[in-house]
């Protein structure tokens, strides 16, 4: 699909995958929850796509594993010449998710896919208000998926002030696990500061006020 094709009028996503009959669903799903679509059959051809229409573009849904240029790779590549764009990738080894990009698991239904694009859409307005010197405030409403017991663990002592590398050295773990422990819980949450995680922890329960 050409630029020129999309409807100014919805939100438009571009979504990198090599598997064309996931494409086509992918397409057909979010199609279908009133996104406009664009799409690559590689991370070089992703990138491309994108710096035609980045003016357009409010999300990047990509595959980790992409030809030519991985999804990490077309994340960060995107990032640099707009920092603050959403992205979500898909994998079916959440490891690969690395940390600072949020994530959707294979295999996922049409329903948690739109979900899942709605809050990291929603996330990323909020923190683009924030760059753009609003006032407006981070306010999560429930975790996207469950907690693990080790995210549980990080969680409790992140809210008592604890550094990456003291939550690792605790609990048995190193620091750069404890950074993408912690990144999960972030985006799971759809928040991107401590501040907004510490409110939400205290109203969930998780932590006492």
């Amino acid at each position: 699909m050409g630029t020129r094709d999309i409807d100014s009028g919805r939100q438009t996503i571009l979504v990198a995958d090599d598997d064309s009959a996931i494409r086509t669903l992918v397409r057909a799903s979010l199609e279908d929850a009133g996104y406009a679509v664009l799409t690559a059959r590689d991370g070089a051809e992703a990138f491309d796509v994108f710096q035609l229409g980045q003016e357009i573009i409010a999300l990047l849904l990509s595959e980790v594993t992409l030809p030519k240029m991985n999804g990490l790779k077309l994340a960060t590549a995107i990032r640099a010449v707009r920092p603050q764009l959403p992205v979500l990738l898909i994998s079916g080894d959440i490891p690969h998710a690395e940390c600072g990009w949020g994530y959707i698991a294979k295999p996922f239904t049409a329903g948690e896919l739109a979900g899942r694009v709605r809050q990291v859409l929603t996330a990323g307005e909020m923190t683009e208000t924030s760059h753009n010197g609003g006032s407006r405030v981070e306010q999560p409403s429930e975790f996207l998926s469950p907690l693990t017991k080790r995210e549980v663990e990080v969680l409790q002592l992140v809210c008592q002030g604890y550094t990456s590398k003291a939550i690792g050295d605790k609990l048995g773990i190193s620091p750069k696990t404890a950074v993408c422990h912690r990144a999960r819980i972030l985006d799971k949450a759809a928040v991107h500061k401590t501040a907004s995680l510490i409110r939400f922890a205290v109203r969930a329960g998780f932590i006492e006020a």
